[in-house]
């Protein structure tokens, strides 16, 4: 296995810059394509380096020995930031952004004493390491410790993220891409997987003999790997996958919003609506409001439809009309909004006059804008398929 090691991370290297090449001139190019490139590119450089000295060409050019240890560093922050422009957490750069390369930073002037010694001494030290000699960077127990804690911290968010932004969607946007959504869950989980393996190796370091190195082994490529093809597949096969498909100026308006409902804690069904509760008559009104305009004006055949387009519609605040639809229905807007749109489904389906009409048009009809989603939300509800209710009723 050793043997083919090095020419596994040399096909890492070039499957990652080829990857990066094609985000980078991918027409729909935006700030979290444009990261996950770097990223690929810095895992080239990582794992085209430690191929070189798994092959000990470090022996002929020793000057290349620890220019890629600092890169654990980067991973973290640069993950962190692409799944921040995915998720809203982040709409354009800000300059205390740079504070999560930090570490890097400081990593990389520690290391700056080993990258100025003798290409003799750099092999020296590489080769012959003993517990609590001189090492190839200062404390490196520490450091080891800190590698592995920082990588956890930064594979922990984006789990948060994405389960916030998947929460926050299904609150105020009708149409969910569901299956991206799952995508970004599985690679935000696999990543944090990476992290317990991290975290494995430590454990296997602190209880094992003292002559094993204090490094993060080479074989963590390989669940990296697994992560950044996963996502590199993941966004050439869907050129939107990159793209935050929400707007992300009404997401952090209505968060501000909630934010504030959601501080105070009550024993009731609505606690987190206590604060701002609207009062029993309003609600009536706007609840019989909310049924006119969805019978009369039918709002939900637009694809687009939000929570906040809604609420101007009944003219009432958007987190009125959030507490409206959880507490008095029992549901989210996503949910509300869509099965009034397979409802409006079924009715036209039932009507001989649109006998002819297709799935696919009542769908896009009914405020749906792919067939699959059509396709489970009908049978979620109905428990049949969109063709055979149409066809036991026509």
């Amino acid at each position: 296995m050793n043997v083919i090691t090095p020419y596994i991370y040399f096909a890492f290297c070039g499957a990652a810059l080829f990857s990066a090449i094609l985000l980078f001139f991918n027409r729909q190019k935006n700030p979290a394509s444009m990261i996950f490139a770097v990223l690929l590119i810095l895992f080239a450089i990582d794992t085209g380096l430690n191929a070189f000295i798994i092959l000990k060409g470090y022996r002929s050019y020793p000057h290349l020995l620890g220019l890629s240890r600092p890169f654990i560093f980067l991973y973290g922050p640069l993950f962190y930031i692409a799944y921040s422009y995915l998720t809203a957490n982040i709409i354009k750069v800000k300059s205390d952004q740079f504070l999560h390369f930090l570490p890097f930073l400081v990593y990389s002037f520690l290391m700056i004493p080993f990258i100025f010694k003798s290409g003799a001494t750099k092999i020296f030290l590489y080769e012959n390491y003993v517990k609590g000699v001189v090492y190839i960077e200062y404390s490196p127990h520490f450091m080891m410790f800190f590698k592995v804690l920082f990588f956890m911290i930064y594979s922990i968010i984006p789990l948060f993220l994405i389960t916030k932004f998947k929460k926050t969607v299904v609150t105020f946007y009708s149409t969910v891409d569901t299956v991206k959504l799952l995508k970004l869950q599985i690679i935000a989980a696999c990543y944090f997987g990476c992290s317990l393996i991290l975290a494995y190796y430590l454990y296997g370091y602190i209880n094992g003999p003292d002559f094993l190195r204090p490094d993060i082994p080479q074989t963590f490529f390989y669940p990296l790997a697994f992560v950044f093809f996963l996502t590199s597949f993941f966004a050439l096969t869907d050129s939107s996958f990159f793209k935050c498909t929400v707007s992300t100026a009404d997401l952090r308006f209505e968060m501000e919003e909630l934010q504030e409902i959601q501080e105070v804690e009550e024993p009731e069904t609505d606690k987190k609506y206590y604060k701002n509760k609207i009062p029993d008559d309003v609600a009536e009104k706007s609840l019989a409001d909310l049924k006119e305009v969805m019978d009369l004006k039918k709002p939900f055949t637009d694809s687009n439809l939000t929570l906040v387009d809604l609420a101007r519609i009944i003219h009432i605040k958007p987190y009125h009309l959030s507490q409206l639809i959880n507490s008095r229905l029992g549901e989210n807007f996503y949910v509300f909004i869509n099965t009034a749109r397979v409802k409006y489904a079924a009715q036209i389906m039932q009507d001989t006059a649109n006998s002819q009409k297709s799935i696919l048009e009542i769908a896009y009809k009914s405020g749906f804008n792919s067939k699959s989603a059509f396709n489970t939300y009908f049978k979620n509800i109905f428990h049949e398929t969109p063709s055979q209710f149409k066809k036991k009723r026509l």
